[in-house]
Order: structure tokens, then sequence, then C-alpha cells
């Protein structure tokens, strides 16, 4: 088990916490977003560790401070 957009620069619980479909979809529309946004903001490394497609039966993970750092972007584009 992995967090899927995993930051090596923060400071993070070791618990991982299972994604759900609501949180993929808020990681893809951020995807989306950073992608839009590019340079910076793209964070590629984790962009590129979200998969096209929900499946239930791949279960994803992800640190909860990664996660708001990931989709903070929603955030910062509204601003």
């Amino acid at each position: 088990m992995e967090c899927i957009v995993h930051y090596k620069d923060i400071k993070f619980s070791k618990k991982l916490i299972p994604a759900t479909e609501s949180s993929y979809n808020t990681l893809k529309e951020c995807k989306r977003i950073r992608e839009d946004l590019g340079g910076s903001n793209r964070h590629y490394e984790q962009s590129c560790r979200i998969p096209d497609i929900f499946d239930k039966d791949v279960p994803l993970f992800h640190h909860r401070e990664c996660h708001s750092k990931f989709t903070n972007i929603q955030t910062l584009s509204k601003c």
C-alpha cells in the first residue's frame, strides 16, 4: 500500500486512507486543473500516479496531508 499522491517534502501521518469514488473524483478534477495551469502547479509526479478510471476492485490509498496538498489547487484556482 502506498499513497497515490505522495509528497516526500511534507510531514505526513503514517496512516493511509482508502480512497472513495468521491475522493478519487476530487483528485481527478484537481489533476485536470493542475494540467491546465501547468508549470510548477502541475505536480507531475503526483498527477501521473492517479489512474484514469476508478476501479473499486483496485484499492487506492492516500495520506490525508498529501491529499490536502494536491487538492489545494481548487482553492488556488478560484482566487
